[in-house]
């Protein structure tokens, strides 16, 4: 059976769902899919954000990553973040998204790595959502081989057609 692990924001964690967390959308793909379903996800977090307006004690995602692989081993990482990232500037998200990408693909040297870019369920996203999905973009990009990114709204858009 493939492990998957959820990596994210309150989006990933299913915040503000007024569901059980087995019914948020990371354990949701897993069952229909047929994977064991992990998730490491805190509101407010991301590439740059600690979260700390959210709730002290949080941290930003590479902060988590060694404590998450000492308690998961897993097949695929599937990193849904940079919701909460809008007010980095785009050299500060680039190298923090390129220093993420390179210490979880040291962490899962065998596991696929699929970045997927931040996205409302809307035809136009806020400039911050734009601004971080290029920057992932282009880090995945640059280091073909390291990662893939999900563009989960053109996807939608291209469906509907």
């Amino acid at each position: 059976m493939v492990t998957a692990l959820w990596v994210g924001d309150s989006f990933t964690r299913g915040e503000g769902a007024d569901v059980p967390a087995a019914q948020t959308y990371p354990y949701l793909v897993g069952a229909r899919v047929g994977w064991r379903c992990h998730v490491d996800a805190q509101n407010g977090t991301g590439f740059v954000n600690d979260g700390y307006l959210a709730r002290p004690g949080l941290a930003p995602l590479i902060d988590r990553l060694a404590d998450t692989t000492r308690r998961v081993r897993a097949d695929i990482v599937i990193v849904d973040a940079g919701r909460n990232d809008g007010m980095a500037s785009e050299a500060e998200l680039r190298a923090a998204i390129t220093r993420y990408v390179a210490a979880l693909r040291a962490a899962y040297p065998q596991a696929r790595l699929v970045l997927v870019l931040p996205t409302l369920l809307a035809a136009s996203q806020p400039w911050e959502y734009r601004q971080v999905a290029r920057v992932l973009r282009e880090v995945v990009l640059r280091d073909v081989g390291q990662a893939h990114y999900a563009d989960v709204l053109t996807e939608l858009l291209r469906s509907t057609d």
